[in-house]
């Protein structure tokens, strides 16, 4: 791999060079609390010079058991406590102990009870009845027993802080998988992906992640072009840790880096740094850049390219997905179009050819959300309604045009228009909806209807909204065998017909419609000839 020497561009801001290496030195906090200053300062001589993972330690002292939960709420991240037992009162210590575990409900912290006076709290008693890690007379903890003590309980926290921050990570991401699509999870996803990152690696949280920045809305975020502007202009940094949380003052060296080099693992500035591309299929969506990962072995350097490559395939799921979505957009478009040139063909019999079609679309759509479908169903129903009649189309002309009433043997090849619009509709899934809707709008609640007698809710429902849609149009428009009805005599007859013709619960609801004055809007928009105003 190829070894690089960084030129630095000093800045003035605080974003540079001294303030990442001060992220190198961020200590582990040890917290002692006990009554005897001694204590103290022998404790900070034998851990002078400790350090664990490169990392020093930060001595935290408190002389009673109220001064350490004083501290404790103001040091949230102490890794260790070192904790007497008898101090303003027997139980000090131990008090201190169950407030830690059970009220601030820390359970990462290590607690080793250091005690002068065993007498007081003897040790079983205070193992099985206090969630501690350890115990220790004050006259056993010599230097060096002490600084082993120390460093196995800063050890053992940070294995649990791997563990908590593992878990952390996979919560990040599974929250951002599933919302991945919506690009506003984005964060969620990166975070995640930090997360994992920084903890695979066992290493502080001085990292951050690139994304491809474009000029278009914030979606074109996954624009997936590559990065080879040679200036950084188009860098954008999606999240970052530690020092790197203001991810607005990135020094400029660091995405020299980033831009300069694709799989680099170099030194810059006297630290060993990591800068690895994140791949969406043969482009570079972004990077993730880490520090001091000195502490890296083989093993790590593989796993970590591993999942970052893992983290590249997701955003190129995304891209298939946005493709496909695309591509269905489209193809919904085209069937929706196909249907509206089927619903004006199938009217081309009658003089109002466009407006009624669309009356029984907007009836049908508003009846549906009010009993209860989404507004996904409601807006498919309103356009398949459009397409109720279109067997009309194979019916005579001389039947379909006939200013007097229909003879019996008329009115039999009329109701075959539901058959017909089977054939023509054929067995395409897309218009699955429309034929229910043509084949069984012409049903009765009772099931004196035609063209299978259906009864109840044997009839598709989506039958039955239609049902009360165009009867009620069909009364309110001009017709070769009659005057429209004027709208209030129109609704009474559809009123009485609840229970008989129609589903008396959507009865209901077009009645609702009518009231709230949805009818007349309607109406005013998609006009009929020679309606009479609406009333009430």
């Amino acid at each position: 791999m190829e070894e690089r020497k960084i030129r630095t561009i000093r800045k003035k801001n605080s974003g540079g060079t001294d303030a990442l290496n001060q992220g190198k030195q961020t200590p582990w906090k040890l917290l002692i609390v006990d009554d005897e200053p001694d204590i103290h300062s022998v404790t900070a001589l034998s851990l002078d010079g400790f350090r664990f993972q490169q990392r020093p330690l930060k001595i935290i002292n408190a002389y009673s058991g109220i001064e350490a939960r004083q501290i404790l709420a103001t040091e949230p991240d102490i890794a260790m406590a070192l904790i007497d037992v008898v101090m303003e009162s027997d139980t000090a210590g131990l008090d201190l102990v169950k407030y830690i575990r059970q009220e601030l409900q820390n359970l990462t912290i290590r607690l080793i009870i250091r005690t002068g006076q065993p007498g007081m709290a003897p040790e079983r008693e205070v193992i099985v009845n206090y969630d501690i890690d350890d115990y220790k007379e004050k006259t056993e903890l010599t230097s060096q027993k002490l600084f082993s003590t120390v460093r196995s309980g800063i050890k053992s926290y940070c294995d649990l802080m791997i563990i908590q921050n593992n878990r952390a990570g996979l919560e990040y991401i599974l929250k951002g998988a599933p919302e991945l699509y919506r690009l506003q999870s984005l964060n969620d996803f990166f975070k995640g992906i930090l997360t994992q990152v920084v903890t695979l690696c066992r290493m502080n949280e001085s990292s951050f992640i690139t994304g491809r920045a474009t000029l278009s809305e914030p979606s074109a975020l996954l624009a997936f072009a590559g990065l080879t502007d040679p200036t950084y202009q188009d860098l954008q940094i999606r999240i970052g840790t530690g020092i790197f949380s203001d991810i607005t003052n990135i020094p400029d060296s660091i995405k020299e880096l980033c831009l300069g080099s694709g799989d680099c693992i170099t030194e810059m500035d006297g630290k060993k740094v990591c800068c690895l591309p994140i791949q969406a299929g043969t482009e570079r969506f972004g990077f993730v850049y880490l520090e001091q990962i000195e502490d890296l072995t083989e093993n790590d350097k593989s796993l970590l390219k591993l999942f970052i490559h893992q983290c590249g395939a997701a955003i190129e799921n995304f891209r298939l997905y946005q493709n496909l979505e695309l591509f269905n957009t489209r193809l919904t478009s085209a069937h929706e179009h196909a249907m509206d040139m089927l619903a004006v063909a199938s009217e081309l019999k009658d003089k109002e050819t466009g407006n009624h079609i669309n009356r029984i679309g907007h009836y049908s759509e508003n009846l549906s959300k009010r009993v209860g479908q989404t507004a996904n169903q409601s807006r498919a129903l309103g356009l398949a309604s459009k397409l109720h009649d279109l067997g009309k189309l194979g019916i005579p002309d001389r039947i379909i045009q006939k200013p007097d009433r229909l003879t019996a043997d008329e009115f039999a090849v009329i109701k075959t228009h539901p058959q017909l619009s089977l054939e023509i509709l054929g067995d395409d899934p897309w218009f699955e909806l429309a034929r229910n809707v043509a084949y069984c709008h012409h049903e009765k609640w009772d099931g004196s209807g035609y063209p299978q007698g259906l009864k109840g809710e044997e009839i598709p429902l989506a039958a039955r909204i239609v049902a009360v849609a165009d009867v009620f149009d069909a009364l309110t428009s001009l017709r070769p065998y009659k005057h429209p009805w004027p709208v209030d005599k129109a609704m009474a007859e559809i009123e009485r017909c609840a229970g008989v013709h129609f589903d008396p619960e959507v009865v209901k609801a077009f009645l609702a419609m009518y009231h709230d004055g949805e009818i007349s809007r309607i109406m005013e928009l998609f006009p009929s000839f020679h309606i009479e105003p609406e009333k009430g």
